[in-house]
């Protein structure tokens, strides 16, 4: 399966300890949690946590969540959030108004 979702992120949460510098530039390592068959009552699907490493996971330690995250694709099919159930549900005829697919 193939998705794609928006996140914000607060950027005043980052933990700016554990940012890499590597050649190109300064990277922060994130982790993406989703579930997109249980949106939450703001029908968003997940949320963004800055990333721990193995050891910090083993002791319990959790990263701190940076923002939330909305799918607005699943299997080169855009979703809607549906108001009523909030639920996610397919927009069948997207596609052919769209250029570039």
């Amino acid at each position: 399966m193939k998705a794609a979702f928006n996140a914000s992120l607060n950027l005043n949460d980052i933990d700016k300890s554990k940012l890499v510098k590597g050649k190109k530039g300064t990277y922060l390592n994130i982790t993406c949690w989703l579930d997109t068959d249980n949106p939450s009552k703001y029908g968003d699907h997940g949320m963004v946590t800055q990333s721990v490493s193995q050891e910090e996971r083993k002791a319990g330690q959790k990263g701190p969540i940076l923002g939330n995250a909305k799918v607005f694709m699943i299997d080169d099919k855009y979703m809607k959030g549906n108001s009523q159930s909030n639920k996610v549900t397919e927009i069948d005829d997207m596609e052919d108004d769209v250029p570039w697919i």
